[in-house]
């Protein structure tokens, strides 16, 4: 669990900094809507596996790459459940 929470934190900052170089308006609070939106994206995706049959566990690697890339990641992660 500290691994996750210092994961988060970094991709946090991170994100934060990335925001405020390209001149967005409120950057931390852009970055923290980002890593929530995709973590929540992992978490629908893995409420509904009963019913679609495609399951992605969740683990430390799949809440990183949900955190890191976002929606796109959980994107990512579900295409490559379904195919392998």
């Amino acid at each position: 669990m500290p691994n996750l929470f210092l994961i988060l934190c970094v991709t946090w900052v991170l994100y934060s900094i990335v925001n405020a170089a390209a001149g967005f308006e409120k950057p931390l609070r852009k970055s923290l809507y980002g890593i929530l939106i995709g973590l929540a994206s992992l978490v629908l995706v893995h409420c509904i596996a009963p019913f679609t049959g495609v399951n992605i566990p969740i683990s430390l690697m799949s809440l990183t790459v949900s955190a890191v890339l976002g929606i796109s990641g959980t994107s990512l992660m579900l295409v490559l459940t379904m195919f392998f």
